[in-house]
Order: structure tokens, then sequence, then C-alpha cells
């Protein structure tokens, strides 16, 4: 009952040894679907050339991307197993997600298919259009990151009753992140941090330890309607009223503590 169905094509043309490949790897398959997976078309493709490394994947449903990924590594396939090369090649990467559908019922959690609908009935439920897209650069070693992510709470299926929009970056060990919300009733806040961490392979191959990293948060919310947000954060089914905050934080991820410099008294309001 778990297994998947769906028809698929493999051309392998590789050449040299295991730690020295060369040549191409291509894959296509088409409708692969299970009990509860939808009809699902995947392609990749992966060139290991005498001059650089190139990847590409994308996922389909019903004729419209869904996912994809395109990777290039400057590095020579041949020397893929020498440690320092890799590290040390320009890489770039470009990756990009939906929009995809979202969809929460009061019952069953998100979901991505369209059937959610149905078995919500005419209860509350979410319905949310994500759309995210990844850019990085630089080498393994010493990355730059940008990544951009949309979340549109829709309203009957097409109006949009509330948004979150975010940008992250990350270069020269300093992480950054600015979010904004949005609500179509009134109001918006937003959400800015910075983090000094080390993303660096060298860093993340002797053990990252995220909880540990400075962070510097600061939060402005001036009457955002709240309602919108119904259902995105599960066990949370209803939300209302407005919110109105202004508050700073520093400390670590693992434990942030209020920065002298927020206002004494930080009005918040929920209902």
């Amino acid at each position: 009952p778990g297994a998947l169905a769906g028809t698929a094509a493999v051309r392998i043309d590789l050449r040299g040894s295991a730690r020295a490949p060369s040549g191409a790897l291509n894959l296509v398959a088409l409708g692969a679907h299970g009990r509860r997976f939808p009809e699902t078309d995947l392609r990749l493709d992966a060139t290991l050339g005498a001059r650089d490394v190139r990847v590409a994947a994308q996922v389909a449903r019903k004729q419209r991307l869904l996912a994809w990924v395109s990777a290039v590594a400057e590095i020579p396939a041949t020397r893929l197993a020498d440690r320092v090369a890799r590290v040390d090649a320009p890489i770039q990467v470009r990756a990009g997600a939906g929009p995809v559908d979202l969809r929460q019922t009061p019952l069953d959690g998100l979901d991505t298919s369209s059937s959610a609908a149905a078995k919500a009935g005419g209860a509350t439920a979410l319905h949310a259009r994500a759309l995210a897209d990844l850019a990085a650069d630089g080498t393994l070693r010493r990355p730059t990151v940008r990544a951009t992510a949309q979340l549109r709470a829709l309203k009957d299926g097409s109006a949009e009753s509330g948004a979150v929009r975010a940008v992250l970056t990350y270069a020269d060990r300093r992480a950054a992140l600015d979010a904004q919300l949005t609500s179509t009733a009134g109001g918006s806040a937003r959400v800015q941090g910075t983090s000094t961490v080390d993303l660096g392979y060298a860093a993340i191959a002797r053990g990252l330890d995220a909880g540990r990293a400075p962070i510097d948060v600061q939060v402005e919310a001036n009457a955002l309607d709240l309602a919108w947000m119904s259902g995105l954060v599960s066990p949370i089914r209803r939300l209302g009223g407005h919110l109105t905050a202004s508050a700073r934080a520093r400390g670590t991820l693992g434990g942030l503590a209020p920065s002298a410099e927020s206002p004494p008294s930080s009005p918040l309001s929920i209902s």
C-alpha cells in the first residue's frame, strides 16, 4: 500500500573511478504517485566535467513547477575527493519553491493537496500561498547567502487577507533577518534580527552550536490585525484583536533577554 507507481527513465554515462569520476547522469520520473502522494514529475541532471560540476533538478505537479535547484561548483570532477579543493571552489547555487498552496483544516494540519478544502467543510481553515527562493555564492569556506520567502493568507481562495515577507542574508559571519507582516484589515509589524555566526565549512564540520550564537532582535508592531493568522500556528485555531508592541532583546538563541534600550513599557494588546 505504500509503494510508488509511475514511469522512470535513467541514463548514466560515467567514466573514471569512484574518487575521480567524469560523465553525466540524467533521471526523469513521470507521474510518480502513491496512496497519499499525488502524481509528481521529477527531473535530475548532473554533469561531472573537466572544468566544473553541475547539478540541476526540478519537481512539478500537473505541469506546474513546485521546486527547482541549480548548482555549479567550479572544480574539475576529478578533484572532488580533494577536500581543500572542494572547500575553496567557487560555487553558485540558485533554488526556488512555489507558489505552493497550503491548506490547514481544523482536524488534519497542513496539506498541500487540493482535497484538503473538501475535508474542511464549513469550518474555518487556513489557505495560504507560499513562495521562496535562495541564492548562494562564494565558497563553502566563505559562503554568501540571500533567501527570501513570502506567505500570503488567502480569503475565499483568492483575496489576500494578510502576508509575511522575509529576507535572510548571510555574509562575513553575519546573518540578518528582516520580516514584515501586514494585514488587509489594518496594521503592520516588522521583525529585525542580526547574529554573528560562522556558517563556513570548517565551523559546521566541527559541530555548529547555533544556540550559543549572539543575537539581537527588534520587534515593532502597529495595531496589526491578527485574525488572518488563525490556523497558521497549530494548535491555535482562532486569533483576534490587534497587536501593538515595541521591544528589543539581546542574548543568544538559547536565552534572549530584554535590552535596556527597550521602552520601559511596551504596549501589547491581544484578544
